[in-house]
């Protein structure tokens, strides 16, 4: 992703610019998952102004350059053009993301920003300037990695998932990394309440016997 502000009205502003490049699998509407939180980010960069542009780096995408949302999006094979045109100052990838690593080592002199949204099986992170972790959890994941890192949770603003109170608890996935070995202690001190993973966690749940009590089904 690049973002650079469209317009500098002082030089104050002028100071404060950021021109990132984002590289991403893919650009557009997903159901779930850190592509949505990405793409809200970006939402965010320009509504405050800045020009931003994203490289994606699966195959399948269009292979024109398009503009979605004031985001201006390059197929990998333009990666180049890319930055020549944004001149970006930061480098963004997601770890996991095959194609994208050997993009920021060729934008010489451009810090590189690693997010890190998940526990992969690849645990070398390479690198980065920074390392972002959404959690301690995932983190702990990588105790490998002795660069400089950061800890912070993604912003949530409670108005947008407020609902009223009912039986069913829902989680993104059951494993440690979203929180079910959490739900399953809270079971183990209610065992008079039947608790039943559902057919989405099933495997997970199987997998994971750690999380086995006697009040949770499946």
């Amino acid at each position: 992703m690049s973002c650079r502000s469209a317009v500098a009205t002082s030089p104050t502003a002028e100071s404060r610019r950021r021109a990132p490049t984002l590289l991403l699998p893919v650009y557009g509407p997903t159901p779930t998952g850190a592509h949505v939180t990405t793409r809200e980010y970006l939402g965010g960069l320009v509504a405050a102004g800045h020009q931003v542009d994203v490289v994606t780096t699966s195959s399948g995408q269009p292979a024109a350059v398009r503009t979605e949302d004031g985001v201006r999006i390059w197929p990998l094979g333009y990666w180049w053009r890319a930055a020549q045109t944004s001149r970006p100052d930061l480098v963004i990838s997601h770890h996991g993301d095959r194609r994208a690593p050997a993009i920021p080592a060729q934008v010489r002199g451009v810090p590189h920003l690693l997010l890190v949204h998940g526990m992969s099986a690849t645990r070398h992170l390479g690198q980065p300037t920074l390392a972002w972790f959404p959690s301690q959890a995932c983190r702990d994941h990588y105790p490998a990695y002795r660069g400089p890192s950061l800890v912070l949770a993604p912003p949530v603003d409670p108005e947008r998932y407020r609902t009223t109170p009912g039986r069913l608890v829902t989680l993104n996935g059951s494993t440690a990394g979203k929180g079910a070995d959490v739900l399953a202690a809270v079971a183990e001190q209610l065992p008079n309440m039947r608790l039943s993973d559902g057919p989405l966690g099933r495997a997970s749940w199987r997998s994971r016997p750690a999380f086995a009590c006697s009040s949770v089904s499946w």
